[in-house]
């Protein structure tokens, strides 16, 4: 904990007491939250409520901040006292072949986590994009689909480390930060020439892609990418085979880390692999018989895989669900404690005032402060408004009503100097509310003259 000083007041910056993030998003469930909200995100600031930033809103005590697709890095910065979020993410839908007909992308994936954080830290939201036309793959990881297929979607995720000005999502030391990522699907093949069977699906996250399909002729469509997994990337999808004699396919390229592989470019062209934690592989592109009359399709790019730590959930959102970031986290009271000594003498009797400020932003519990004296300083009296207290041995055990957010209360202690001139005391104190194990405390090291 930080050290925390007010004028003449110092302490140890103490845990905020009773943040609890409320569960507003189960599994799966993230698309609901995000669906409409077209938000444009700002970085946000610690603040109280009236400050927040446009993409914020406060409902009670728990703030929603949501962060929609922009193509760029975004910010949050944690706010003073709180210690955890709640992240929900859900990661970008793989491209479709509309025209001709060919194979669907697959959905993006979902994850939701509450994470540790430091207060005043920051945090960097990237936002999957949709694969785009001409077999571009979505921003943040999504690969190419070659031929003309289509691209894979990309990831969205929360990470520690930026990823640099101008951004760039694949830097290793960035990726290697994040906390949760909800990964993109895989784009969807190239249909075969002159043949309207549809190429492969993409994967949704962490499936593998489908083959595409095989032409009349009995020529093998290309093969569907493999799904990033918790340790690697998707395998590439195998090229398709001419059977009749004409012209093979190529393999898709492999997922990596955050990052979709490229469709196969030969022919009728292979989806790309959805970025991810890890991304899914390229589908392979199709083959074509001698004349070139007809086709095989090419196969579906393979979803990337999710992440979250422990205790968190994954899922597949729906098929129109919107990218996007959702943090949330829960106002709550701050309990610290300062010490300040009067002129600690030799046989005499010294004052030493301990004070209580709540700098959270919601009222506490009752509190109880304990002080204990060391060896050489013997309590005498201890009192202060709204103090009721009792002693055992050298410690003063006080309770006060709860605090409310803002507000301080002050307790004087009389204390006689039985330590010798020249030598150098500690007193310490512990503020929690009554009856919790909250480690908010502070030490003062006093001479003795």
């Amino acid at each position: 904990m930080a050290q925390h000083m007010v004028a003449l007041w110092r302490g140890r910056r103490g845990v905020a007491l009773g943040r609890r993030i409320v569960g507003q998003v189960a599994a799966g469930g993230t698309a609901t939250v995000l669906a409409g909200l077209g938000l444009a995100s700002v970085a946000a600031q610690p603040a109280a409520a009236s400050t927040l930033p446009s993409n914020c809103l406060q409902a009670g005590q728990v703030v929603t901040c949501t962060y929609s697709y922009t193509g760029k890095q975004q910010v949050f910065s944690v706010p003073a006292h709180v210690t955890s979020i709640q992240v929900a993410a859900t990661g970008a839908v793989g491209g479709t072949i509309t025209s001709p007909s060919g194979g669907a992308g697959g959905a993006g994936g979902t994850a939701s986590a509450t994470v540790a954080v430091k207060p005043g830290s920051v945090l960097y939201v990237e936002v999957g994009g949709a694969a785009k036309a001409g077999g571009t793959g979505g921003w943040n990881g999504g690969g190419k689909g070659k031929a003309d297929a289509a691209g894979g979607g990309g990831a969205s995720d929360v990470r520690t480390v930026s990823c640099g000005s101008p951004c760039h999502p694949a830097t290793v030391a960035s990726l290697d930060s994040r906390l949760v990522v909800a990964a993109g699907g895989g784009g969807g093949g190239w249909p075969g020439a002159s043949y309207t069977v549809a190429g492969g699906n993409g994967g949704a996250a962490g499936a593998a892609g489908s083959a595409g399909a095989t032409d009349p002729l009995g020529d093998t469509g290309g093969g569907g990418g493999g799904a990033g997994t918790a340790t690697g990337g998707g395998a590439a999808g195998t090229a398709g085979v001419a059977i009749s004699g004409g012209t093979n396919g190529t393999a898709g390229g492999t997922g990596a880390l955050g990052k979709g592989g490229a469709g196969g470019s030969n022919i009728n062209g292979g989806g790309g692999g959805g970025g991810g934690y890890f991304g899914g592989g390229g589908g392979g592109s199709g083959s074509m018989d001698p004349g070139q009359t007809a086709g095989s399709g090419g196969g579906g790019g393979g979803g990337g895989s999710s992440y979250v730590p422990k205790g968190g959930t994954t899922g597949v959102a729906g098929a129109t669900a919107a990218p996007g970031v959702v943090i949330s986290y829960a106002l709550g009271p701050d309990l610290d404690v300062a010490l300040r000594p009067g002129v600690f003498r030799h046989g005499r009797i010294a004052t030493l005032r301990a004070r209580v400020t709540n700098d959270g932003t919601a009222a506490s519990g009752p509190v109880e402060l304990r002080v204990h004296l060391p060896k050489g300083l013997a309590p005498r009296s201890a009192r202060g408004g709204g103090w009721a207290c009792h002693r055992h041995l050298r410690t003063e055990t006080c309770r006060h009503s709860p605090l409310g957010a803002g507000s301080a209360a002050t307790l004087t202690l009389r204390v006689a100097v039985t330590a010798r001139a020249g030598t150098t005391v500690t007193v310490r104190a512990k503020v929690t509310p009554a009856g919790a194990d909250t480690n908010n405390t502070a030490a003062k090291r006093i001479h003795i003259r």
